[in-house]
């Protein structure tokens, strides 16, 4: 079969459209990609407390390029410094859909976990911490996240194998030592609790909350001796604290030390006052009333 002269012509002639709309589209494309661009650098540069602002500029990014997932990211971000965190949730489910050029998945899956959270929904942020913990096993950070979320819902065994793992790949940060020692004084193992306080104090002597922690394990195990030893270092670190006044007072009372005991909770009464904390002034005032005790 011979084609005629005309139907070649047209055939080249659509293929010339074709080829033309092709052009078109993808130069299109390209132009819509930098103006999104722009909007989405314009949004990064704004200051930390102009979130509208970003947000405005982050949402007409996503106008141009719906499928922009780095600015669905930083827009989930900014709401959730808002407290917008369902709107950071949406935002951060379509950042997972799209193809991110710089974030990765497991960041996307820990914001939108951590924003779960704040409402709620421990279930569905354990969800997803295990995901981005399972796209990077190596991320410390993630495991005392679960483990914080798993010590609320009542799983403090499950929350002390994400303490471990933590100190397993991070043994120098002191944070998941003092929340695996109040998880294993939860299930009874009180001198775990005091091994993993004394591990804190070890690798920074000068914190106050890791003293704090054990003279209670060691005020619930008798130690009077030793919880004042630790009352008094956390006062040396920390002045104000008023727990560590009113607990080194009334083991001071457990040896006879009245007056060492009377100083001790008055001015833990004074820091409770200065500081505006009625609930602990009001059990202090319970139980000195109770005990019939003048401070």
């Amino acid at each position: 079969m011979v084609l005629s002269a005309d139907f070649l012509a047209i055939n080249v002639i659509d293929k010339l459209f074709v080829n033309s709309l092709y052009a078109d589209s993808q130069t299109t494309y390209k132009v819509n990609k930098a103006q999104s661009k722009t909007f989405f650098e314009r949004a990064l540069n704004r200051s930390k407390d102009d979130n509208y602002g970003a947000i405005a500029d982050l949402t007409e990014a996503i106008r141009i390029n719906p499928q922009y997932s780095d600015a669905y990211f930083e827009r989930g971000l900014r709401k959730g410094l808002l407290g917008d965190y369902s709107g950071a949730i949406a935002d951060l489910s379509e950042a997972i859909q799209f193809k991110s050029d710089y974030i990765s998945l497991k960041e996307i899956y820990k914001l939108r976990g951590m924003s779960k959270d704040m409402l709620g929904d421990k279930y569905g942020a354990i969800s997803d911490f295990t995901e981005a913990i399972r796209i990077n096993p190596k991320d410390s950070n993630i495991y005392i996240e679960r483990g914080q979320i798993k010590v609320t819902l009542g799983d403090k065994y499950g929350a002390i194998s994400d303490f471990t793992e933590t100190i397993r790949l991070d043994s120098k940060n002191i944070k998941p030592y003092i929340l695996r020692g109040l998880a294993k004084f939860d299930i009874g193992d009180k001198y775990g609790a005091i091994s993993d306080f004394t591990e804190a104090v070890r690798i920074n002597p000068r914190n106050s909350e890791a003293y704090l922690m054990r003279g209670m394990v060691k005020e619930v195990l008798g130690d009077v001796y030793g919880s004042i030893s630790d009352y008094t270092e956390v006062i040396r670190f920390n002045p104000e604290s008023g727990k560590a006044y009113f607990s080194r007072g009334t083991q001071k009372l457990t040896i006879g030390d009245r007056k060492g005991a009377a100083r001790d909770i008055a001015k833990a009464a004074i820091l409770y006052k200065q500081q505006g904390n009625t609930v602990e002034l009001e059990l202090l005032n319970i139980w000195t009333s109770y005990r019939n005790f003048v401070y």
